[in-house]
C-alpha cells in the first residue's frame, strides 16, 4: 500500500499505516547507527588484533539514555530501564549537552524523544 501511495495520488492509504512506516524507518536508522558506531569503537580500541578475535554483539551491549519531552515545557533525562528521571530541566537546550557528556562517560546511545515518544534526534558518541 505504501508503494501505491507513493505513486498514485488517489490511493486510499490509512494515515496510521504511513505513520507506522515512518516509525519503523526511524527505528532502523537509529539501530543501524548505534550498531555500526559500537562496532567501530570496538575496532578502534582493539586495533589490528580485532580481526583475530571472534566476537558477537548482543542487544544488551548497547545501552540507551533518553531525553524525553514531558507535559508542559519540562524535559527529563532517563536511563534505559530506569523508573525515575536522572535529571529534569525546563528546556532540551540546557540538558542536551549534559546528557551527551553523561552518555559518553557511560558509553550509551542518547535518544531525544518528543512528547509522543517519537525519536527526533540521537547521539552515538565520539571515539572511545
Amino acid at each position: 500500500m505504501r508503494h501505491l501511495a507513493a505513486h498514485v495520488t488517489t490511493a486510499k492509504v490509512e494515515w496510521t499505516h504511513l505513520e507506522s512506516y515512518y516509525m519503523d524507518a526511524i527505528g532502523i536508522a537509529i539501530g543501524f547507527d548505534a550498531l555500526i558506531s559500537h562496532c567501530l569503537k570496538l575496532m578502534m580500541r582493539a586495533g589490528p588484533r580485532y580481526a583475530d578475535e571472534a566476537r558477537s554483539i548482543r542487544h544488551s551491549d548497547i545501552k540507551i539514555r533518553y531525553l524525553d519531552k514531558m507535559r508542559g515545557s519540562q524535559w527529563r533525562e532517563i536511563e534505559e530501564n530506569a523508573e525515575r528521571a536522572a535529571h529534569v530541566a525546563p528546556s532540551s537546550a540546557s540538558l542536551w549537552p549534559e546528557c551527551m557528556a553523561r552518555a559518553d562517560r557511560k558509553h550509551e546511545l542518547l535518544v531525544m524523544r518528543d512528547a509522543k515518544s517519537i525519536p527526533v534526534q540521537w547521539y552515538v558518541g565520539g571515539p572511545r
